[in-house]
Formats: C-alpha cells, sequence, structure tokens
C-alpha cells in the first residue's frame, strides 16, 4: 500500500538487517520491539526492511493486533503462521485447541508449526500494535520468543508509546518486552524531513519549508505525509492535528466510497468482504472496486480489509455519528454467521454496542456474550472468556432471571480460576451463591459452592467464612435430584477433604473419591484427586502421595481445557521434594516452564514458593530472604491464603539457619494472630516455644510445648507441616534441658527420620530427618545414637545439597564427638568445626560461625591450628593449570588470569587495578585526579565486613592461644584500615578518582570475574576456591582463609613465587 518515497531511519535499518543476518547466519531467533508514538513509520520501517529481506530469500508475514476485542484466540499469530505456511508451499496448519488438550500443547503445537515452515528458510514476522493484544496473544508471543533459539525467525513487533496497552495485563506486557532487543523511534528532524522532501520532488526544499513542516508536524512522519500530500489545506486545517487531517482525508471520498470503508472499520479486525457486502448492500465486485487505490489507505488482502494504519481506521468511525455507528453494529450483529471463536467473538462486539437499544438487543447480546464466552473456552482462550462473560454478566444483572445472571457469573469464575486468579475467582463464585439461590437451581447452587470452596482445601480460613462454605453444599446435597450423580459425589469429596484436613475423626477421603471414579468423568475425578492429594501431605502418606499425583495426570489428560493436568505436575513436584527425589529438579523446571507459559499465576505462585527454598538450599541465604519477599508479594496479589504463612516459613528458616531464630519472637507472636493462620496450625505455637527457650525463658516455653501437645504427639506428627513441628519441639525440649521429652518426641519421629523435614508445599528445607533425631539422641544422652545418626545425616544430606543444613550438621556433629571424648573424638570435632566454620562464613552465618569458633577453642581443651594444603598455578604455553590439594584444571590463558596470579602471588596484599591493567598493557600507571570514586559504597561495605570478621578472628586466636593467627589478622586488619584511610576524605566519603581509573577498575575486575568464570566451567570447586578469595575493585586483592589456607607456587613465566 505504500507508495511514498522511505526516508530516514538509516540506523534502524542497519540495525534490523544486521539481526535478520544474524538470524540467517547462526539459525537462532530474535525478537525486536519497534517503539514509538502514533504515525512514528514504525510498521513503515518494519515494511521496507521486510521488502528488502525478501531480495536475500527471506520470507515474511504480517499482521496486527486490534484494540476493543473482536479478535480470535492467538490473534495475530494464526495469521502469521499461515502466510509463512502458504509462502513454504505447505497448507496453512489449522491452529485449534481439538488436537491438543491442553494450552501448552497448544502453544507447543504452534512452536512445531512455524518451526517447520522456516528451518529452510528463514523468515520475519512482523506483529503490528503488539499493545492492543489479548493476554492469550501476549502469553503466546512469550513462549514463541522464549522458543526461537530452535529455529531461524526474527519476529517483529510494533508497539505505540502514546497509548495505554490493550486488552493484555501489564505485567504480561512487561514480561515480554524484557526478553526484547528494543529499537526506540525518534520523530524526524530538519535532516529527515529534508530527505523525504528530496526523494519526493527530485530537488532540494527551501529552508522555510523543512522549518515550516517541522513546526506543523512535530517530525511525525505520518503528519507530514498527510500535509505534504494536501498542499491545500489552509493554516488552521494543518495546524488542527493529525486526527484531524486523516478525518478530512475520508470527508474528501465519494459518498459510496465513505460508506463501505466506513463499515469495514466498525466491523473492525478484518472485516470480510462479504460481511461488508450484507451490511452495506453492495455487491462484492463493487467493493473490490472501490478499493482499488491507494488513496483511502484501505486494501483488501486475503478476502480481508486491511488498514494502513489504525489512526486511519479510526478516522473513518470518527466521522461517522453516533446512530450511524450504531445502525452498522447492528447490522453486523445480523450479517456474521458461524460458530468459531473468530465469528463469535466479533459478533458479541457488536452486538454489546447495541444492548442499550432495546431488551430485545440486550437478550441478543447477553446471549452472544454467553456463547462468545464458551467458544473461547474450549479453544482454551481463558482470559478472552472471562472478558466476555464478564460483559454478558455486566448486561444481565437486573434485567435477566437469576439463572441467567449465575450462569455468566460461574462461567467467568472457571476462566477466571484457569488464569490462576484465586482471589477474583472466589468473589465471582460468592457473587453468583444469591442468584443461584434465588433462582432455587440445585445445579448451579452446586457449582458456585464447589467454586467457592477453591482449588485447595480450607481456603477458607476464618470461621464464619468455613462454616458457610461447609453449610452451601450440604444445602446443595440435600436438593441436587438423582440425575445430579456427579455434582452430589463432587461435593462429598470436597465435603470429606475439608473435614480430613481439620483431622474430624472417621472421615473418608478415599471412599468419596472412589466414588467419583466409578462416575466415570474424568474432569470431576481429576478434581477429587487434587483434593483427596492436599489430605496426604503427612509423613505417613509419603510414597502414597506420588501415585495419587500420576493418577491426578492421567485423568487430566484425558479433559480438554482442564488445568488439573498443571496442578498434578505441581503435586508430583511437591511429592518429589518431599521424598528428597533427585528427580524434583527436572519436575520443577518443567512446572515452572508451563506455568509461565499458560500464565497460571497459581501455580506460578507455588513454583516461586519452591524456587526460595532451591535457593536457600544453595546458601545464598540473602538472595532467598529477597525472592521470599518477591514471592510474598504475588501471592498476596493472586490471593493465596497460605502467602503469608509461606513467607513466615521461608524467612524464620532462613533466620533459624542463621542462628538468629530468638530474634523473630515477635514476628511469631504476630503470626500466630494472623486471621490466614490455620485454625489448628501447630508450627507457629512450637516457634514460640523455642524462641522462648533461646531467649532463656524455659517456664514460658514449656507451657508453649504443653499447650502445642495438648491432644497428644499423633494429631501434631499427622499433618502437612507435622515433621517440621516435630523438629521444633525437639529443638525446644533440647535448649531446655529435658531430655526425656526431647527422646520421647524423637521416638515419635524416627519413622519418618529416613525422609528430608520439606514442610508443606516444599517451602523450606530443614535438612534430613536423621539430623532432628541425632538432636534427640543427644538432649537424651545417647551419645552413640547421636553420632550414629548426625552421620547419617550428612550422608543424606549429600543427595539433598542443603548447603547451611550441610555446615550446622557438621558442627552439631563436632559438639557431640567433643561431648563423647571417646579416641579421635577431639580431632575429628576439630575438623568438623574448622569445615563448618569455613562454609558457614561463606554463607553469611555470622552468629552461628561466632559460637562454633569458640567451641572449636574448647575442644578437648587443646589450642589446634590447621595445615594448609598445597596449590599450583603455572603458565604454560598459551594456557594456566591450577591445582589445590591434588585437583587441576587447564584453562586458555587470558588477561584476567595474569591478574590472578600477581594477586595469588601477593596474598593478603593490596594492588590497585590501575597497576594490575599497566602490568597487563605495558602502559604507565594512571596517576589519581577528580573523577570517580575510589570505593563505591558496596566496595566500601565490603571493607566493613571484612574488618568485623577480622575482630571475631583476632578473638578466636586469642581464645586458642594463636600468636601466628592473630599476627596475620593484625596485618590484614591495618592494611585494610589503610586503604580505607589513603580512598575515603575527612568525612568518611569516598575519594574520587580519575574516569581512566575508573575504567581500569572495571577493566580488570571484568577480566577477573571472566577467568574465574571460566575456571568454575572447567572445576567448579578450583573455581569457588578462588572467587571466595579474590577481592575486586579500585584496589584487589587475594585473601587468606585462616579455615581452609593454600600455600600457593605460582609460576608466571621465568618467574616463581611461594607464600
Amino acid at each position: 500500500m505504500n507508495v511514498e518515497p522511505f526516508a530516514g531511519r538509516s540506523a534502524e535499518r542497519a540495525h534490523l538487517r544486521d539481526l535478520a543476518a544474524e538470524v540467517t547466519s547462526t539459525g537462532v531467533g530474535r525478537f525486536v520491539l519497534v517503539a514509538g508514538e502514533a504515525g512514528a513509520g514504525k510498521t513503515r520501517l518494519c515494511a521496507e526492511v521486510a521488502r528488502e529481506l525478501a531480495d536475500d530469500r527471506m520470507a515474511s508475514a504480517w499482521s496486527r493486533c486490534w484494540d476493543g476485542g473482536g479478535v480470535p484466540p492467538l490473534w495475530p499469530w494464526p495469521d502469521l503462521v499461515g502466510e509463512l505456511a502458504r509462502q513454504h508451499g505447505t497448507s496453512p496448519p489449522l491452529l485449534s485447541s481439538n488436537a491438543v488438550p491442553d494450552r501448552f500443547g497448544l502453544f507447543r503445537h504452534v512452536v512445531d508449526q512455524l518451526r517447520a515452515v522456516v528451518v529452510d528458510r528463514p523468515a520475519v514476522a512482523l506483529l503490528d500494535d503488539l499493545h492492543a493484544a489479548n493476554d492469550d496473544a501476549v502469553l503466546l508471543t512469550r513462549f514463541i520468543v522464549r522458543s526461537l533459539h530452535r529455529f531461524p525467525l526474527l519476529v517483529v513487533a510494533t508497539w505505540r508509546t502514546d497509548r495505554t496497552p490493550g486488552a493484555a495485563s501489564p505485567a504480561s506486557l512487561e514480561a515480554l518486552a524484557r526478553d526484547a532487543t528494543v529499537i526506540n523511534l525518534r520523530p524526524f528532524g530538519e535532516h529527515e524531513i529534508a530527505a523525504y522532501l528530496r526523494l519526493l520532488r527530485d530537488r532540494d526544499p527551501t529552508v522555510e519549508e523543512v522549518t515550516e513542516l517541522l513546526a506543523a508536524t512535530g517530525g511525525n512522519p505520518l503528519y507530514l505525509v498527510e500535509l505534504v500530500r494536501r498542499p491545500s489545506l489552509d493554516e488552521r486545517e494543518r495546524a488542527a492535528g493529525l486526527q484531524n487531517v486523516l478525518q478530512r482525508r475520508v470527508r474528501d471520498l465519494s459518498a459510496r466510497r465513505r460508506q463501505v470503508l466506513s463499515a469495514a472499520a466498525v466491523l473492525g479486525a478484518g472485516a470480510r468482504v462479504e460481511e461488508v457486502a450484507e451490511v452495506t448492500g453492495c455487491a462484492p465486485s463493487d467493493i473490490l472496486e472501490l478499493v482499488g487505490d491507494d488513496l483511502s489507505g484501505v486494501a483488501i488482502v486475503s478476502g480481508r480489509f486491511r488498514f494502513s494504519h489504525d489512526l486511519i481506521r479510526e478516522a473513518f468511525v470518527a466521522e461517522l455519528s453516533a446512530a450511524e455507528r450504531q445502525e452498522l453494529h447492528a447490522a453486523a450483529t445480523d450479517a456474521i454467521h458461524g460458530t468459531n471463536s473468530d465469528q463469535a467473538v466479533r459478533r458479541a462486539r457488536h452486538a454489546v454496542e447495541v444492548a442499550s437499544v432495546s431488551r430485545d438487543h440486550r437478550a441478543t447480546a447477553i446471549a452472544a456474550c454467553a456463547a462468545c464466552a464458551g467458544t473461547l473456552t474450549r479453544d482454551l482462550a481463558f482470559e478472552q472468556a472471562a472478558e466476555w462473560a464478564g460483559r454478558g454478566w455486566s448486561l444481565a444483572v437486573g434485567t435477566s432471571p437469576p439463572a441467567i445472571e449465575a450462569e455468566l457469573l460461574l462461567d467467568q469464575a472457571r476462566s477466571v480460576l484457569a488464569c490462576g486468579r484465586l482471589t477474583e475467582a472466589r468473589h465471582l463464585y460468592d457473587r453468583a451463591v444469591t442468584p443461584a439461590l434465588l433462582a432455587d437451581d440445585p445445579r448451579l447452587l452446586a457449582l458456585a459452592a464447589l467454586g467457592l470452596g477453591g482449588v485447595w482445601v480450607e481456603e477458607q480460613r476464618d470461621e464464619l467464612s468455613r462454616r458457610r462454605l461447609l453449610s452451601l453444599c450440604r444445602q446443595a446435597m440435600a436438593v441436587l435430584g438423582p440425575d445430579d450423580r456427579v455434582l452430589r459425589a463432587r461435593l462429598e469429596v470436597r465435603l470429606a477433604a475439608e473435614d480430613a484436613y481439620d483431622l474430624v475423626p472417621d472421615s473418608d477421603v478415599r471412599g468419596a473419591v472412589d466414588e467419583v471414579r466409578q462416575l466415570g468423568d474424568h474432569g470431576a475425578t481429576a478434581e477429587a484427586l487434587s483434593l483427596y492429594h492436599h489430605t496426604l501431605l503427612a509423613p505417613a502418606h509419603a510414597h502414597l502421595r506420588l501415585d495419587v499425583a500420576g493418577e491426578l495426570l492421567d485423568e487430566a489428560a484425558r479433559v480438554d481445557g482442564t488445568i488439573y493436568s498443571l496442578f498434578g505436575l505441581c503435586w508430583r513436584t511437591v511429592d518429589l521434594y518431599l521424598l528428597g527425589d533427585q528427580r524434583a529438579e527436572r519436575s520443577f523446571e518443567e512446572l515452572r516452564e508451563r506455568s509461565t507459559a499458560l500464565g497460571s499465576r497459581s501455580i506460578g505462585y507455588i513454583a516461586a514458593v519452591i524456587d526460595v527454598m532451591r535457593t536457600f538450599r544453595g546458601g545464598e541465604l540473602d538472595r532467598a530472604e529477597a525472592m521470599a519477599g518477591e514471592a510474598l508479594t504475588l501471592g498476596q496479589a493472586i490471593g493465596d491464603a497460605d502467602a503469608f504463612g509461606y513467607y513466615g516459613g521461608h524467612v524464620l528458616g532462613i533466620r533459624w539457619a542463621q542462628g538468629r531464630l530468638q530474634e523473630m519472637h515477635q514476628t511469631v507472636t504476630e503470626v500466630m494472630a494472623s486471621a490466614t493462620l490455620r485454625r489448628r496450625d501447630r508450627i507457629y505455637p512450637a516457634l514460640l516455644a523455642y524462641t522462648c527457650a533461646l531467649r532463656g525463658d524455659h517456664t514460658a516455653a514449656r507451657l508453649h510445648v504443653d499447650g502445642v501437645l495438648a491432644d497428644g504427639v499423633e494429631p501434631v506428627i499427622q499433618s502437612s507441616i507435622g515433621a517440621a513441628t516435630m523438629v521444633i519441639l525437639i529443638e525446644t525440649a533440647a535448649a531446655i534441658g529435658d531430655g526425656v521429652l526431647a527422646g520421647e518426641l524423637g521416638g515419635h519421629l524416627a519413622p519418618y527420620a529416613h525422609l528430608p523435614v520439606v514442610p508443606s508445599l516444599a517451602v523450606m528445607c530443614m535438612g534430613p530427618g536423621e539430623r532432628a533425631l541425632g538432636t534427640a539422641h543427644a538432649a537424651a544422652g545417647r551419645l552413640d545414637e547421636a553420632v550414629a545418626c548426625l552421620r547419617a545425616a550428612l550422608r543424606a544430606n549429600r543427595k539433598l545439597q542443603n548447603r547451611p543444613f550441610d555446615a550446622i550438621i557438621r558442627a552439631q556433629l563436632a559438639a557431640v564427638l567433643a561431648q563423647r571424648g571417646a579416641d579421635g573424638d577431639h580431632g575429628e570435632a576439630a575438623l568438623l568445626y574448622a569445615a563448618a566454620i569455613a562454609a558457614g562464613a561463606d554463607m553469611g552465618l555470622t552468629a552461628r560461625v561466632s559460637a562454633w569458633e569458640s567451641e572449636l577453642a574448647m575442644v578437648g581443651g587443646v589450642r589446634r591450628s590447621i595445615v594448609a594444603v598445597p596449590g599450583r598455578l603455572e603458565r604454560l604455553d598459551g594456557a594456566w593449570r591450577i591445582e589445590i590439594d591434588g585437583r587441576s584444571a587447564t584453562i586458555d590463558h587470558s588477561v584476567g588470569m595474569g591478574h590472578l596470579a600477581e594477586l595469588v602471588a601477593r596474598p593478603d596484599t593490596d594492588l590497585a587495578a590501575a597497576d594490575l591493567s599497566a602490568a597487563a598493557t605495558g602502559e604507565p600507571t594512571i596517576p589519581l585526579s577528580r573523577g570517580a570514586p575510589a570505593l563505591d559504597p558496596q566496595a566500601v561495605a565490603d571493607y566493613q565486613r571484612r574488618l568485623g570478621e577480622l575482630d571475631r578472628e583476632l578473638d578466636v586466636a586469642d581464645l586458642l592461644g594463636d600468636a601466628a593467627r592473630a599476627q596475620r589478622a593484625v596485618d590484614e586488619r591495618g592494611a585494610l584500615l589503610d586503604c580505607l584511610r589513603r580512598d575515603t576524605g575527612l568525612d568518611g566519603r569516598a575519594r574520587r578518582l580519575s574516569d581512566d581509573t575508573e575504567r581500569c577498575r572495571m577493566r580488570v575486575s571484568k577480566a577477573i570475574r571472566r577467568a574465574i568464570a571460566r575456571l568454575q566451567e572447567a572445576d567448579a570447586v578450583l573455581g569457588r576456591a578462588l572467587e571466595t578469595r579474590i577481592r575486586t575493585g579500585h584496589v584487589c586483592r587475594y585473601v587468606t582463609d585462616p579455615g581452609q589456607p593454600i600455600a600457593w607456587t605460582v609460576r608466571a613465566g621465568d618467574t616463581t613465587a611461594r607464600r
């Protein structure tokens, strides 16, 4: 459609061509966002690049997203895939849910189709106006973008920066934008305007012409084109704005042509020629003649109308009166036939526009919305289905029978729930209760009650809400007819599951699930199995759970569009973590991939909760705590009833590992008063007892323990957090010196001690169960049994890879060995303490490390020193060989390895980054002058942290009477203080360096980090050993670890250094 010359955008065009060349040469796709205001030339730029790429035999396809609804699911991808398939010479694939069970399968099907049509010929897919896309299209786009490493497709999307995004949620659009290379289009300047006029007129424009056009258009290319094409516009019209100029263009068309194009504009979203013909009474052949040139900015492609810019379509609509628009919408409602999602959505959109005309029009609109929601649900477009059901309900409320209101609310709630918006779904189900009761319809009441129960067990936490839910379920069961067997069975499962979770005697969930199984309804069976699984989280059901999750996955696979396939995967992942099964990691990655791809925020939240636990196990406690806060925000946003409790579990677990749990006494007290705390939750009362014991208040601790055990031990352990609660009670008994109680509790935990202590939905990992059993034995005075359990715990923890608890178990075993005092115990205890101290210091377990160092000083009353292990760093031909204590690796030479050799050869010595850079390049050292800070805030914090560690090191050295160790700490402390004095002023603020010095810091730091990263790829242990000892910044240093010293021999070229 573009007949205008193309001017400007040379840099942006070259960037896109470079990206296309990269896609072609590597076979790996890319995603680009071209952003700018309306009329900035985004579409024209992309079209021009696509035309140029066609000369390089690169296929291309174009399609547009549309504002205001009225588009089929996943649009515009069906259009794009179809066009690429046609260019590939294959039949356009059918992108529907008929061949796949869920949206993840549908998304994979789309990716497979794309890969098939571009694998032999790279292609570019142009998505115009991505800001107007629906959520399902954004989710699919993100899924495709995340798969571009598999095939050569350049995805280029345009984005209007001057318009609020359409139907898609800001969160999904933001997540998509993070994966993009962004090209921002700025307004034209004088140079670009002059170039355009020169191409158009084949002569140089005057300065006055360029200046006038720049002032009138603000550099907007589309506005520029319109003014140049219409020189007859007077000054007032030229200054009226782009939209007014476009409307003037519309008014200049013939009446017949304006009628046809205005009808197409109102029909929107790729209106078909035959539909416009029926609405206007114009023959299709006449329509093709009317749209025969480009003067209107409209063309017909594959039987559908295509506007060159959405502003032009809006100009046609704006020229119509309200009555004319209403008449066209009414005619379109009658003209659009068929039941597929495309037709259902477009018909519903037009019907809604005229719903206010009469009662009949409103009834038609309500029916169209309901039909549209149903079609979209079948096509797995849950976001759009929820939107249309909601529109239908807003029209029906107060004007339609209660049954219709209830049906629409239930449809909306089901779709919202499928999107993972739990709070919103619960509110909708709750709202549906009233019209269901008014309609006196048992089926509607049953569906509302089942939905109100939520996707988990015991989502209703306060007593009144819970009683209301159970009452509604029983009320619905009482009035259901004999033909409603499936609904009745579903209600029985819900009631039995709520009772079982509340430890009500004689609750028979398994029997209720068996009844559902016998009915042969796969969807109901999947729902029942998910609720049943939730009641099996106690340790006694460890292996049964996995079978139930497997059956749930099988049942869910037989039902199109159900969310329970994702729930089955979630339960399976949790089960594997609760078993300590190493397959859990792979299952977790699949869970995270699927929940992200499908936009399921409820399961995505559970994945975020589990990821905190995984990060904690890796020893990154500060990062885990930050992630816990992010997970809490997400959980509260979606309305997960356990969000606050899970956050408490995260933070309390981290504080426990840090040895700072007593600081949380007030927090635990406040959590116990929370309305969302489970009514029979015993872990927080147990935690309150433990924090009292740690604070020295043994009387209060014992009172709280007695309260937790008021009904005996069995109700405590038979819950999803039972094992964790038992561990806390054992720790409390040990802290208050009650060996009898600790031994008794250990006996109850013993049958499950082979399992890791992972409460609830894998919220935290508190190490192997054997560790707690060892604590119980030690408190009871059974030291041999304690040693055996703790040794078993160390072995079990290797599989869990829980770094904090590895250090804790080592120190705990050391303490028991020191207490037992058998032959060799003291020597082994000292080594265990040393390992725990080194690992704990690396993870920031400051409080525990301080205590362990004091305990180490008292082992056997003997002062002990640690022998350094040999290390060697040697330059070979074009490579470096690194060896520590017999473990070695070889990596290629790099500047960073040269820096490392300099630092290792001079341990505990500050070397300026500028000096290191000069040594590597042969350039003179850069003098200090005014510029960037010599020490950035992070460097100052690192120095202060290290000074604190050295103060503690001096205390330990004094306790041990180790003069050499104390002297090393004094020397390093003095050097650090000298650096701080040199690089900070009298007021403590950092002095400033020249920009060249700052560049040296960045260059040296990056070189060292790259070298360490390459070493870690070759050997993770060796890489970690250097990473933990190297400090970078304007001043760099190799820091000796007194707990694990290395005696280095460094050979770099012809020189050898030893330390």
